[in-house]
Parts: C-alpha cells; structure tokens; sequence
C-alpha cells in the first residue's frame, strides 16, 4: 500500500536512503508527458545523513521547490537545506511554495504577513543563495492552498463543482497563484531541461565542429601549398617550354640557312659543270670529221657516234 509506506506514522519503516517509485498514469498530469519526474523529499532536517540523500537524489535535479508553511517564517533548517544543495549544484532552481494561506488570509495584518514573506524569500534567494537577483526571486514566491489546489482538481476531474465547505474566502486568488506556479515551474523545467540534457550533446557538437574545423584548416593549408607547388612546377614548365621554343626556332633558322646554301652551292656547281660540259660539246662537234646531217635517220646515229667520242676523249684525260 503505497499510503502506508509514504505515512510517516505507518509501521513499515523504510531505510533513509529509500526511494518508492510511482508510474503515474501520463494522461492525469500534463508535466509527465515531457518526461519530468518529481521527486518529493522526507523532509528537512530529519536525518543526519541528509548530504547523502542529496548527492544520491539531488545533484541531476532541475528544479526545487521549497513547501514551507505561511503561518511561521522561513525556518533556518529550511535555510541550510538548500545552502547544502547550493554547495553541490552551481546555481540551482529554487521555488517558493508558502502554503496554507488560507489559514493566513483569516489574519487582520495579512499584507504585512505577505510582504514579509516576501521580502524574508527574496532575501534568501538572491542574497543567500544568490541563484538569481531580487526582481527575479519575487517571480519564485509563490501563495497557495495545497489543499484547496488538491480538492479543486479531483472535483474538476470528476466532472463536478468543488463544495464549498472546502473553500475559503479568496479561494479564486489562490487557485490563480497556484497555476501561475505551474506555469513558472513548466517554463523553468523545460530551460533547464534543454541546458542539463543538451549541454553535454552541444558540448559534443563544438568538440566535433572544432576538430572538423582543424581537419579543414589543414586540409585548406595543404592545399595551398599544394597550389603554391603546382603553380611554381608550372612556371617552371613553362619556362623551359618557351626555352624549348626559342632554341627550335633557332635550329629551324639555323637548317634553313645551311639547307639555302646547300641549294646554292649545288646550283652553282651544277651550272658550272654544265657549262663545261656545253664548252666541251661544241668543241667536240667541231672537231667530230662526220658530217652533220638533219635527217632523223641519220640523227640518232650522229648522236650515238658523237657519245662515244666523247666517252673514249674523258677516259684518255682520265
């Protein structure tokens, strides 16, 4: 029976650093849809082991919300609670429940009650724990009937008018201020949530970004000096394709020059022979005792027998 083991006047006694887990069904509570668990502490002071129900219970926690009681002050035992947490956590979020004050709201000087609180809760957020300034801690004090709270929403669930016998005067006021909390302590989760579960992850993300961005940065680095390298071999190679060049056309002019002056010096050589030979000619026919005769009949004879003269007057020179 989950009330008897959550009763503290129950005889089964459960160790200190016990831990009763209860699945609520996710439809009856809208703040357990997102995954929230709400964990609910045996109390202040009323163990001497409380660090280590903090460090077992506490240190992944989001939020923390103070139910302390509107018709006392806030209680040093409540003080040094959270001074512990504070001493682990760096900056933990702190609400403050003041409870029953529709027992308060009978009292002739409530608003001087109100403000004290007031000032008494944000003095101790902002100056004690210092987890936020004092216009923001007037924001985390909140007052509210549990009780009233608690029989409004099973009459709302059971689709029936809350009886007023459980209501005070000003129930409105105070129904109002309670979800109003639920808001504030909704919007507080859902920041804290994405800063504890997503901060090792975006922790992650810029390890990873600043690897990529040395990977990148080498990367870049070697391909500049590759480009610097290509660059330079291309100049170079470009530098000998232009040497190649000129030294090419230098040899083409070179083998013309040497080709034209053969060309010149075999005509001039053949001329010469042929005009020795056409001196030689004329002296021959001249000397040849045959008549000349223009009948092609005796033509090709005459030819044929001036040849054989001549060949016979170069071997004797010979």
């Amino acid at each position: 029976d989950i009330k008897q083991l959550a009763s503290a006047l129950s005889s089964v006694k459960l160790s200190e650093n016990s831990l009763i887990r209860i699945l609520w069904p996710k439809e009856k509570c809208r703040l357990l849809r997102e995954d929230v668990i709400l964990v609910d502490s045996p109390g202040i002071d009323v163990t001497p082991d409380l660090d280590l129900w903090i460090d077992k219970f506490c240190l992944d926690a989001d939020v923390f919300v103070l139910v302390a009681n509107a018709e006392s002050t806030l209680m040093q035992t409540e003080k040094n609670f959270f001074h512990k947490v504070s001493s682990r956590l760096s900056q933990p979020n702190v609400f403050v429940l003041q409870n029953r004050w529709d027992v308060s709201e009978m009292e002739e000087d409530i608003d001087q009650v109100k403000q004290q609180h007031i000032d008494r809760n944000t003095a101790f957020l902002a100056d004690e724990l210092k987890v936020t300034d004092r216009k923001a801690a007037k924001d985390r004090v909140f007052f509210v009937s549990a009780r009233e709270a608690l029989a409004s929403r099973l009459s709302c669930d059971k689709g029936i008018a809350t009886p007023e016998r459980v209501l005070l005067p000003g129930f409105q006021a105070r129904l109002f201020e309670f979800a109003n909390f639920e808001k504030e302590f909704e919007m507080c989760i859902s920041h804290s949530a994405v800063k504890t579960k997503f901060e090792q992850h975006t922790k992650r993300a810029h390890l990873i970004n600043s690897e990529l961005r040395s990977v990148m940065e080498e990367a870049y680095t070697k391909s500049l000096t590759l480009q610097d390298d290509q660059q330079q071999l291309r100049r170079e190679k470009s530098e000998r394709l232009n040497k190649l060049d000129k030294e090419l056309d230098m040899l083409t002019a070179d083998v013309k020059k040497k080709i034209r002056a053969m060309v010149e010096d075999v005509e001039r050589k053949v001329s010469a022979a042929l005009n020795d030979e056409i001196r030689r000619l004329s002296l021959l026919v001249e000397e040849f005792e045959r008549p000349f005769h223009p009948d092609p009949v005796f033509l090709s004879s005459y030819k044929k027998t001036v040849c054989q003269k001549s060949c016979l007057k170069k071997t004797k020179l010979t």
